[in-house]
């Protein structure tokens, strides 16, 4: 079997993972590919209205939302709730400041649902999510913001 990266191949053995000798480069390069594909993805569906329970673009929540661009990007998750896509994941989750775009993120929204909501981060420190006062838009994390404020974690899935 064989790796192409950009321009070059690599051989792969089966049930290794990715040879020591690919270039950091070209393996951040595969990285940022998914996140433009996040942004530009996104971009379509920005504006659409939020609608609880829906996943399409006449309407969509943030847990539908995410199961809608994930089916787009080629990495497909589920339809869930945000709390399950959570659990699904693995790992603790990290703080925003130390993710990177592909980064599923989530917020606490009311103190009895703490990850209420999700997004996922384009490129840092830019995130997509679709709100019930806003629809699917973009914001930036900044200290101090209420997307900081109600910050829960989050898990790398792209």
């Amino acid at each position: 079997m064989l790796l192409l990266l950009s321009s070059s191949v690599y051989p792969l053995s089966s049930g290794s993972p990715l040879p020591d000798e690919i270039p950091q480069h070209e393996v951040k390069a595969q990285k940022k590919t998914i996140q433009q594909k996040i942004e530009e993805t996104a971009k379509i569906a920005e504006g659409v209205p939020y609608s609880w329970g829906d996943e399409d673009l006449t309407g969509m929540d943030c847990s539908g939302f995410i199961y809608w661009l994930s089916q787009r990007v080629g990495k497909p998750l589920p339809r869930s709730t945000a709390k399950r896509y959570w659990m699904m994941l693995s790992g603790d989750g990290e703080h925003w400041k130390e993710s990177e775009g592909g980064y599923l993120v989530w917020w606490t929204l009311t103190p009895n649902r703490p990850y209420g909501h999700i997004g996922v981060i384009s490129k840092y420190p830019k995130f997509w999510q679709s709100g019930s006062s806003s629809g699917v838009t973009s914001r930036n994390f900044f200290d101090g913001s209420y997307w900081d404020e109600n910050f829960v974690g989050a898990k790398d899935y792209f």
